[in-house]
């Protein structure tokens, strides 16, 4: 006959309450890494879209009606009104 040994006091109900609680703090702790992961991604990734918006352009000069740009990587741009086009 083999021998049972069950502490005083212990019960079933113990040990399934136990058991719900060690799932609860599992699915806490991974619910809190996810949205902790979550927040870093999204960080990252406004980070880099943000670095990779270009600079916008500087206004140099406006003379008669034709204005100046110049561009970030030295490009310069010059803008004219189209007389043919309605406005």
């Amino acid at each position: 006959m083999a021998a049972q040994c069950r502490v005083v006091g212990s019960s079933d109900r113990d040990e399934s309450t136990h058991f719900f609680a060690v799932i609860v703090f599992a699915v806490v702790v991974f619910a809190g890494a996810a949205l902790e992961a979550v927040v870093f991604v999204t960080t990252v990734f406004v980070t880099a879209v943000r670095a990779a918006e270009p600079a916008p352009a500087k206004k140099v000069a406006t003379v008669e009606g034709i204005t100046e740009y110049r561009l970030e990587n030295g490009l310069t741009v010059l803008l004219f009104p189209d007389p043919s086009k309605p406005t």
